[in-house]
């Protein structure tokens, strides 16, 4: 009983990461609707437009977007390439 607990309360905490992840690179883009996230693991991915592609890690509570760490707040300078 108790194991089962825990097991659904680190998937949730897995949910809600990537909740939060998704949410902050969609910021970033400004377009929230015209953006795919796909996650190649639960801290790294490919953010794209259809087009183009851009990808993302996660190291703590910084986000890294084709490599260059962006801070909370700032969008991306090539987000006009997507």
């Amino acid at each position: 009983m108790l194991y089962e607990q825990v097991l659904k309360i680190r998937q949730r905490k897995k949910t809600l990461q990537r909740e939060f992840i998704e949410a902050s690179i969609k910021l970033m883009f400004f377009a929230v609707e015209d953006i795919k996230i796909e996650f190649t693991n639960p801290r790294e991915g490919i953010v794209s437009n259809g087009e183009k592609a851009i990808s993302f890690r996660v190291d703590g509570e910084k986000i890294f977007l084709d490599g260059k760490m962006i801070k909370p707040g700032e969008s991306h300078p090539g987000f006009s390439l997507l």
